[in-house]
């Protein structure tokens, strides 16, 4: 059976999209179709900056139902709701089955927007949870938000690491914070900058870039303590996180998106052994405590300052915990699960 998948992003960041692939692999033959880099047997759809946000979109689902055409697959994976139209016009047209990776709430990914701009992507996010033949997300508030929009059975397949690719385990230092993710709003990182500059006795070291860098460096001008990296491609990842001791995911759930996500960033960090502090969002705040993983705090300078002063002090147990759950939330654990769905379609 020949499979495609399509992503709107860089293979060469997307874990998740990847370690798919790699597994759907061994077994079929598998195409990707995204931006940037491929897998394996990948189109790279090239888009040319255009000012025009929607006019980008187009050219980009005309260029990946192009592709899937050069494909012709037998089944069709897409990832998220910006890939929706060419995966659906493709099914529409020769009656293959498709499957809708959702990742994230696509028409909730910011907490203000335009009107119609947001009706747009509920009805491309509607059409695309009626319309799929099956649907596969991350957690089980996505898996409920599903099932209350269409009341649909719904795969869950959460963002663990592979073990094979995560086979690390981190340094044992209860003071060096280490973030890793894009540098743009809602993620808590103006406020995390601040709580290391007034708390200089811990290290930050922040591995990404994004549209905030240059304000966030400007913050931290003078602070010997906070270091930024630029972003690190996938496979050197793990062992550049792993010269650190605790790991930093601080989300603040200003979209109902965010507010519903379990980053993957929070597995990775636990599959290497550390600790982590979070902000309390559900997902999140449910998943540390049952685990005892790490400390959860509000968003404020003080309050983060309190969480960098107790994973420090109880990191012996905080570790010792993270190291007993770093076999379980592994992708392997759960490759089943996506072949199993596969095997439906045989």
């Amino acid at each position: 059976m020949k499979i495609a998948y399509i992503v709107f992003s860089d293979l060469k960041y997307d874990q998740r999209v990847k370690q798919e692939i790699d597994t759907l692999s061994r077994y079929y033959d598998v195409y990707s179709i995204s931006l940037g880099s491929g897998s394996g047997k990948g189109y790279n759809v090239e888009i040319k900056t255009v000012k025009t946000h929607g006019l980008r979109f187009i050219m980009s689902w005309l260029k990946f139902f192009t592709a899937i055409y050069s494909v012709k697959p037998d089944l069709l994976f897409f990832a998220d709701i910006n890939t929706m139209p060419p995966a659906l016009m493709y099914k529409m047209l020769f009656n293959i089955p498709v499957i809708f990776d959702m990742h994230e709430i696509g028409s909730e990914m910011r907490k203000k927007q335009n009107f119609f701009v947001k009706l747009f992507w509920k009805i491309i996010e509607f059409t695309a949870l009626k319309q799929a033949d099956d649907i596969v997300t991350v957690n089980n508030a996505l898996s409920d938000y599903v099932k209350e929009h269409v009341n649909r059975k719904v795969s869950i397949l959460y963002n663990y690491p592979s073990a094979e690719k995560w086979n690390i385990v981190s340094v044992n230092h209860p003071r060096d914070f280490c973030y890793v993710g894009n540098l743009v709003e809602d993620r808590g990182l103006e406020l995390i900058v601040e709580a290391f500059r007034e708390f200089n006795s811990y290290t930050l070291h922040i591995i990404g870039d994004g549209k905030l860098r240059k304000k966030l460096e400007y913050t931290a001008k003078g602070a010997k303590n906070i270091r930024f990296y630029g972003m690190i491609p996938m496979e050197k990842l793990p062992f550049e996180v792993a010269k650190y001791g605790v790991g930093i995911v601080f989300n603040e759930g200003k979209s109902k998106n965010n507010r519903l996500g379990l980053p993957n960033k929070i597995f990775q960090y636990l599959r290497l052994g550390m600790p982590v502090i979070c902000s309390k969002l559900p997902e999140v705040e449910k998943l540390i405590k049952k685990t005892g993983t790490g400390v959860v705090c509000d968003f404020s300078v003080s309050e983060i300052g309190k969480g960098l002063k107790e994973i420090s002090e109880n990191y012996t147990e905080f570790r010792k915990n993270a190291e007993r759950y770093r076999e379980k939330f592994v992708w392997e654990k759960q490759e089943h699960t996506l072949m199993e769905l596969v095997k439906s379609y045989e």
